[in-house]
């Protein structure tokens, strides 16, 4: 028959200590960009629907059409001086957006421009 050790540790012990040695990240402010791209993004999402776009406008080879749907940017968010350029987006799904994002700038903006233009706007 097995023996039962005996623990000194009473219960959670363990538990309690590691929890005093887990350092707690700051979450930082949110920035000027962040906030200019919130609203800029509501009101993108609310003009898209208005036109009646509510499916991917990138229709690749492997588009899921309706779902995971994302706004792309003409130009890398980092790069994106003004209004303007933040207001030249193209609503494409997940495949579709991680597929441009790994053109160079210049294709990708070429290609998201050419979506603009096509809607007729």
């Amino acid at each position: 028959m097995l023996k039962r050790s005996k623990s000194k540790l009473k219960p959670n012990t363990a538990l309690k200590s590691r929890k005093s040695l887990v350092a707690r990240k700051t979450i930082k402010k949110i920035g000027k960009k962040t906030k200019e791209w919130s609203i800029a993004r509501k009101e993108a999402v609310e003009y898209l629907s208005s036109m009646g776009i509510v499916s991917c406008e990138g229709k690749m080879e492997g588009c899921t059409r309706y779902l995971f749907l994302t706004l792309a940017h003409s130009k890398k968010r980092r790069h994106i001086q003004n209004s303007l350029e933040l207001a030249e987006i193209a609503l494409l799904c997940q495949h579709c957006h991680n597929i441009i994002e790994g053109w160079k700038e210049s294709d990708m903006e070429v290609y998201v421009k050419k979506i603009v233009q096509d809607r007729g706007v």
